[in-house]
């Protein structure tokens, strides 16, 4: 999936955000931090549960691996506002408002007390294997998501070609995202009563965190990408029908002139 969305850039700036060398290994630290928080996760299976314990897995609300994601939720939200401020396009605003609500909704489990409320108010009955709790969490979640998503929608399908490239690239990786935090949860919900089924926990909360750090990833180089890298200019000659780059470097007006 990075390779792909690294390939699929548009060419004026991949040139730009490859002078940016250091952002591919940011990628590296974020992923790293990952696999850290999910061995540590193992680690604390072989340890009595205490409160203390709990803080160190991945499904704990509040734990340390949640805590270094409600931290890449605010992150990407700079980000997107400073493109925003930076280019004057309201796409990058509302892709900031969407992470902002994700760090709001984790933090404070708005889709969980409002799901609650909806299976209270239409009496919303266990099926299927699943709980009332899950179908209202997900009515809240998919009306939440429409909002955010359908104007961010319209900029992919009708926006400038700078708004499609970034929000088409973006929502594969919100895909991802919603794959495990959506789907994957929902699978667990309904083999829960497995044994071995906790392992679904790990495969929900560590594709969550591998996702968000590669939205992380993107958000940073295509910042940077926008910000004070003047692209350099090649010079191309002609020879037997094909264009050989001969020189790749920024020329003076003047000198080019006198040349």
């Amino acid at each position: 999936m990075i390779k792909y969305l690294y390939n699929y850039q548009k060419k004026e700036y991949r040139e730009k955000a490859e002078q940016y060398p250091r952002a591919l290994y940011i990628l590296y630290a974020l992923f790293l931090v990952d696999i850290f928080f999910v061995v540590l996760h193992f680690y604390s299976l072989t340890l009595p549960l205490t409160e203390s314990t709990g803080y160190l897995r991945l499904d704990k609300d509040g734990g340390y691996a949640e805590v270094f994601q409600y931290a890449q939720y605010v992150l990407i939200a700079g980000f997107l506002t400073v493109l925003f401020f930076k280019q004057k396009k309201g796409v990058y605003l509302i892709w900031a408002l969407l992470f902002l609500y994700f760090y709001v909704d984790d933090a404070f489990s708005i889709h969980e007390s409002y799901g609650k409320a909806v299976v209270i108010y239409f009496s919303i009955q266990n099926f299927m294997g699943l709980r009332g709790q899950d179908f209202g969490e997900l009515a809240v979640s998919a009306v939440t998501g429409l909002f955010f998503l359908l104007p961010i929608a319209n900029y992919a399908v009708r926006g400038s070609s700078e708004s499609r490239h970034f929000s088409i690239q973006f929502l594969l990786l919100l895909g991802v995202f919603v794959f495990f935090g959506v789907g994957v949860d929902m699978l667990h919900s309904l083999l829960n009563f497995l044994p071995g089924s906790g392992i679904l926990t790990v495969i929900e909360d560590s594709g969550e965190m591998f996702s968000m750090s590669a939205m992380v990833w993107y958000a940073l180089t295509y910042t940077l990408s926008l910000f004070g890298v003047k692209k350099p200019e090649a010079s191309i000659v002609q020879h037997q029908g094909e264009s050989l780059i001969i020189e790749k470097r920024l020329i003076p007006k003047s000198e080019g002139q006198r040349a």
